[in-house]
């Protein structure tokens, strides 16, 4: 049979173990008696405070009042003593708290008796999810999905006040080779280093996210019309050529640009997607240019005209009717590669 000494012991123990730490605090006279790690975890010179007030002052400051209305809603009756808090760090980083208790007795004998954890690896676990949820890892820039919501205000903004503005993405020429010839940090590296240049091209108001894995985007407003938009595109497009009168290596840019944003745009994913066309134009203008987004009819037929041809492949493959060729050519003697020749075909629909 376990004696209850045995049990206390053991229970204490398994709280030392555990890491946390227990306390049985005497509101009457403001003495605390601690059990477990309360040393290590609390106490300033590993020893933990005695008294109530000692205690309180270990509490972060701006966590106090939190703290006090957790165990002021208990005492009232309104559910468990349950609270996150920081304590006060004279040296090194914060430490996060995480107390849970219950007050027992009656008058003069009333007790706060409970535990505390240390939940300083939880909370900054918490805080890097948090982060990564609204930032770009590698630039520090926003993500698609910040970069959406601040497009989303910059368009409401200019309805409301009737104000232009811009949406550019930045694609990077070769960003592949570089990866290729250099490695991953490489090509890391240069994406840094082409969105630190495009941030110190914008003002404070305006904001620069990373749209995809290859390409920067910028929201600026307000911006008076094309000549200030083709503005903002001309320093972006200055740093390779200052690259290039210097002779370094460098990575060229295209520029995608929609037109300014009190045109007809429904939502902030109409506005990328109308950036991405024109950065998939300036694609087929060259290295180093800069295009706008176009809404002609021709441009508009011509972009049915794909998404037609993405369907009729999308069908093929579903329907095993996509015919694929591939042949192999020699180059001259001298030439230590050949060149594959690929083609593709969808076989026509049969009858029913």
């Amino acid at each position: 049979m376990i004696q209850d000494g045995d049990e206390l012991h053991r229970l204490r123990t398994a709280i030392a173990a555990a890491g946390d730490a227990a306390y049985d605090w005497d509101l009457a006279s403001e003495r605390i008696a601690w059990w477990g790690a309360a040393g290590a975890m609390i106490g300033p010179d590993g020893l933990p405070p005695a008294y109530g007030d000692a205690f309180r002052a270990l509490v972060h400051a701006a966590d106090i009042a939190k703290r006090d209305k957790a165990l002021a809603d208990h005492l009232a009756g309104n559910g468990a003593f349950d609270c996150e808090y920081r304590l006060a760090a004279l040296e090194g980083p914060t430490q996060w708290i995480h107390e849970r208790g219950a007050v027992i007795g009656e008058g003069g004998s009333r007790r706060l008796c409970g535990t505390l954890r240390n939940i300083t690896q939880r909370k900054r676990a918490e805080s890097q999810l948090e982060y990564l949820a609204r930032y770009d890892e590698l630039t520090g820039h926003f993500n698609r999905s910040r970069l959406k919501e601040a497009l989303d205000h910059a368009l409401s903004y200019a309805q409301r006040y009737h104000t232009p503005g811009a949406y550019m993405v930045v694609g990077i020429d070769r960003l592949a080779a570089v990866n290729e010839a250099f490695g991953h940090a490489a090509a890391d590296a240069v994406i840094v280093g082409v969105g630190q240049r495009l941030d110190r091209c914008l003002r404070a108001s305006d904001v620069i996210g990373r749209s995809t894995a290859t390409a920067s985007a910028s929201c600026w407003h307000p911006a008076r019309g094309r000549h200030a938009i083709r503005g903002r595109a001309h320093p972006a497009r200055g740093v390779a050529e200052r690259d290039r009168h210097a002779q370094r290596p460098h990575p060229r840019h295209r520029l995608g640009r929609r037109r300014a944003l009190p045109r007809p745009v429904a939502s902030a994913h109409d506005a990328m997607t109308r950036a991405d066309s024109a950065l998939q134009q300036a694609k087929g203008g060259g290295r180093n240019c800069f295009v706008p987004f176009d809404d002609s009819p021709e441009t508009r037929e011509e972009r049915r005209r794909a998404l037609s041809i993405g369907e009729e492949v999308q069908a093929a493959l579903k329907h095993g009717r996509l015919i694929t060729r591939c042949s192999r050519s020699s180059r001259p003697a001298r030439a230590r590669s050949t060149t594959t020749n690929a083609c593709c075909a969808c076989a026509a629909r049969t009858a029913r």
